[in-house]
């Protein structure tokens, strides 16, 4: 008997209905104040990465020649927001092209499990660097520490076919701060229990830059919901007292990798041997839980909690009224999000996350033993998604990365047609624009 074939994967091109504050327009007067991310400090006792200790590579002073976006308000309306939808029998991911590329929903079919914090009504805070920032799904920050500028904006946006029928959303756009261009290719194969996106930055400049990458995806927090990544100590702040190097499992009198746990907010970046194969994940009591795995160039791995204090509690209320709480786990290209990474002049950069469920056995993955938990995890990660076929993505993603989008979605800013029309008139250097036309 000949087997039946696997389910297509379906790429649909429609839109989303949200309640959502008008964003308003974008200031008209020049960012000169301080960004709001600060520099690492506080009390003594640091023992930060060498690479980062005493280094103030790549801060900038402000975020011009971005302008804020501080118009927005407090009330909320229903609206219909461009979404791009990658599902097959087994997933179903949404894109949100003019919320900054936002993967905004990623649903196990099987399980019946939202792997990414999400909700209906999206409320803006002063937390990106050019203000306007809102929680869920996962955020691709690009340029220097902090949210990234084009998070609340549009992306071009169109859909690639490539040589072997495969259907890819790609985003794109130029970052003005650091004059490069990045581009995210997603796809999702027929049998596959993981989403791929592809991260390409070019920097078409002649002299190196700082560069800065952190995709951030927000996970439902509930007390049943452990953070795992493969390392026994990590780099902490709290906000209040600089850096520390800690056990995140066994931190001031309690086991810091259940988010709920945690009494203030803080971030801790595990300390990932750079042998190790990089990966975070989260596990409810199910053992189910988003899972964030890359290829070696994305080398960072985060956990930030809100923590139960008042101030954490009053933030996840305003950003997240109707979706509960949550936590975030994220992938950069430094051990620390202090740091920013030497781009040299006319590289070309690239790497492939893969997003799905981890499905832990939840006995082991709530251990109180962290190497097991962690064992047990690194041998999911594998089963998830082996290595080589995560290498065999990135080789697929470099093949077709400039091949020319077939179906326009959207357009976004025309700063990246600007810059290509000036350095043509200068006689500068630009990228080949095929498969990122301006």
């Amino acid at each position: 008997m000949t087997p039946d074939p696997a389910p297509a994967t379906t790429v649909r091109i429609g839109q989303r209905t949200l309640l959502l504050a008008d964003l308003g327009p974008a200031s008209s007067l020049p960012p000169v104040a301080p960004n709001l991310e600060p520099a690492p400090g506080g009390a003594g006792g640091w023992d930060m990465p060498a690479e980062m200790a005493g280094s103030g590579y790549g801060v900038v002073p402000n975020i011009y020649p971005y302008t804020m976006q501080d118009g927005y308000g407090r009330d909320v309306a229903t609206r219909q927001v461009p979404a791009v939808v990658l599902e097959n029998a087994r997933l179903r991911a949404v894109f949100l092209p003019s919320l900054g590329g936002r993967l905004w929903e990623l649903y196990d079919k099987v399980r019946g499990k939202h792997l990414l914090h999400t909700q209906q009504r999206i409320q803006f805070a002063n937390l990106a660097l050019r203000n306007a920032w809102f929680a869920g799904g996962v955020e691709w920050n690009i340029g220097t520490r902090g949210h990234s500028p084009t998070t609340a904006s549009p992306l071009h946006a169109a859909i690639v076919r490539t040589p072997e029928g495969t259907e890819v959303l790609r985003v794109w756009e130029f970052e003005r701060l650091r004059e490069v261009v990045f581009q995210l290719d997603a796809w999702l194969p027929a049998d596959s229990d993981v989403l791929f996106v592809a991260v390409r930055i070019r920097n078409p400049n002649d002299c190196d830059i700082p560069m800065y990458w952190w995709s951030n995806a927000a996970v439902p927090q509930s007390p049943d919901v452990r953070v795992i990544a493969p390392a026994q100590e990590a780099y902490a702040t709290d906000y209040a007292a600089g850096i520390s190097r800690v056990r995140p499992a066994n931190h001031r009198g309690i086991d810091a990798t259940w988010p709920v746990r945690n009494r203030a907010a803080a971030d801790y970046f595990f300390d990932l041997d750079p042998d190790q194969r990089p990966w975070i994940t989260a596990a409810d009591d199910d053992g189910d839980g988003l899972a964030l795995v890359s290829t070696g160039r994305l080398r960072g791995r985060k956990l930030f909690v809100w923590g139960s204090g008042a101030g954490g509690r009053r933030w996840q209320e305003w950003l997240s009224p109707e979706g509960g709480r949550y936590a975030e786990i994220q992938a950069g290209l430094a051990q620390t999000q202090y740091q920013h990474v030497r781009m040299p002049a006319g590289a070309q950069w690239s790497w492939v996350e893969a997003y799905g469920n981890a499905v832990l056995d939840p006995e082991l993955a709530h251990s109180s033993d962290w190497t097991t938990a962690t064992d047990h995890a690194e041998d999911r990660m594998e089963q998830l998604i082996p290595a080589a076929r995560l290498a065999a993505a990135l080789d697929h993603a470099e093949r077709w990365a400039n091949r020319a989008p077939d179906v326009p979605v959207l357009t976004g800013s025309g700063w990246g047609a600007l810059e290509r029309l000036r350095r043509e008139r200068s006689g500068t250097g630009w990228i080949d624009p095929t498969g990122t036309p301006f």
